[in-house]
């Protein structure tokens, strides 16, 4: 048991599964001539090979009732090796069987037969490649998925909205040609004509220039308050890799027959040999699971004023656009506001884009299976062409669990920057490793 400065720790335990018993081999032999000897009967017990399950996973202890919003989980790993059998066993008789000098015999097997030295250790060269990742293949993995599924970085677009906007959308200069434009209109009468206003003043494209700017700044306070409610929900993403399948084979020939006990030559077929051929499966099954969330920086400055020039130019368009309403709203300070007050919202969260974007919680998740498997090509193992041997499967069943920081996969958190330390420590992820 490993324990972390925490409390968390990680436990190692080791158990015992899915037994496989090979069975009992059981031989009969009777002398009929020249004496009559017997019945003699040998057994042979072939072992029983447990399987076993190594598990390793994260505790956390002191999570109980002040759960880390939403990740109560860790690193885990656990692996199955078993083996299976597949087949029936065999009965061969050879009765009355003149073995030379006058010798007549019966012979007789019941039990299994096997590709192998079923007697061998059987959890050593016989097993396959169990197709674990290391960490660090884990990490990669990770990356690739957060970066196919990853959010759209809500701070890293409102940051190149707002500056577009300020570039490109309304100039200042605008406002000051606004006023210059108007500072005749008061006391004009209300009911002067519209053709008039036009000719004189140049009223319709005044207007639609007005309403253009207020359409742009009233959808900038949308983005704006938008990002102001999603900051600090999650996100969950998943993503799934593609399912990974091979499969290979190789072969060996022995010069013997397939293997056998108690073993009777009598009942094999002179200079018998077969073939092995080993089949090794692998399927590996990926996938990412986490959830995303940005932070709203502590020292967000007060948008009053931007809300306050916003509602000002609301209260225009709630009645006729007419030149009184128009000069009311004279001077345009309150437009030079908004947009100072825009810059400085920009500069604030700009110092942020980078890092604002982190993971509440972040896996990777591996399940490998992987299947080695033993048979035999056209065996004749006895000399009636019975005793087709098992084929024998050993199976590794991997499962793994890699957990990602805030920042993703691999990353090194003693490495944290000030701002980006100030971001986990106000999402309350600072106790992520």
């Amino acid at each position: 048991m490993l324990h972390t400065p925490g409390g968390d720790f990680t436990t190692k335990k080791s158990r015992e599964i899915s037994h496989v018993n090979f069975g009992v081999g059981k031989t009969v032999f009777e002398q009929l001539q020249p004496t009559h000897l017997g019945p003699t009967v040998s057994l042979h017990q072939y072992p029983t090979v447990p399987g076993t399950q190594v598990t390793e996973s994260e505790n956390h202890p002191n999570w109980h009732g002040n759960q880390e919003k939403g990740d109560v989980g860790g690193e885990f790993f656990s692996q199955k090796r078993y083996i299976t059998r597949k087949g029936v066993d065999a009965h061969v008789k050879r009765y009355g069987y003149n073995s030379g000098g006058g010798f007549i015999e019966n012979h007789s097997y019941d039990g299994p037969v096997y590709p192998f030295d079923a007697n061998a250790n059987l959890d050593g060269g016989y097993m396959a490649n169990s197709g674990q990742a290391s960490n660090s293949q884990l990490d990669k993995l990770g990356a690739t998925a957060i970066a196919n599924v990853a959010p759209t970085n809500a701070v890293l677009n409102l940051s190149t909205f707002l500056g577009e906007m300020l570039r490109d959308g309304i100039p200042h200069h605008k406002f000051k040609l606004w006023e210059e434009r108007t500072k005749n209109l008061k006391g004009l009468d209300k009911r002067a004509g519209q053709d008039y206003l036009n000719v004189q003043f140049g009223w319709a494209p005044l207007i639609r220039d007005i309403k253009s700017s207020y359409d742009q700044i009233a959808n900038a306070e949308r983005v704006i308050d938008q990002y102001e409610r999603d900051a600090g929900k999650s996100v969950r993403r998943h993503y799934e890799f593609p399912v990974e399948r091979s499969i290979s084979y190789s072969s060996w020939t022995d010069l013997a027959a397939p293997y056998y006990a108690p073993r009777q030559t009598r009942l094999e077929n002179p200079g018998n040999s077969h073939q092995v051929v080993i089949s090794d499966e692998l399927e590996i099954r990926r996938w990412f699971s986490g959830a995303f969330t940005y932070y709203l920086p502590s020292d967000w400055i007060s948008r009053d004023k931007m809300r306050s020039a916003r509602d000002g130019l609301k209260n225009i368009f709630n009645v006729d656009l007419t030149p009184e309403a128009v000069w009311n709203v004279t001077p345009w300070s309150w437009a030079f506001d908004w947009f100072a007050n825009t810059g400085d919202v920009l500069h604030n969260v700009h110092s942020f884009a980078d890092h604002s974007l982190v993971l509440r919680y972040g896996y990777m998740m591996q399940h490998s299976v992987a299947k080695r498997t033993y048979n035999c090509v056209d065996p004749h193992t006895f000399y009636d062409g019975s005793g087709t041997p098992y084929a024998v499967e050993f199976v590794t069943e991997t499962k793994q669990r890699r957990r990602a920081t805030p920042y993703g996969f691999g990353f090194d958190l003693t490495s944290l920057s000030d701002v980006q330390t100030a971001i986990l420590t106000a999402l309350g992820l600072s106790r992520r490793r």
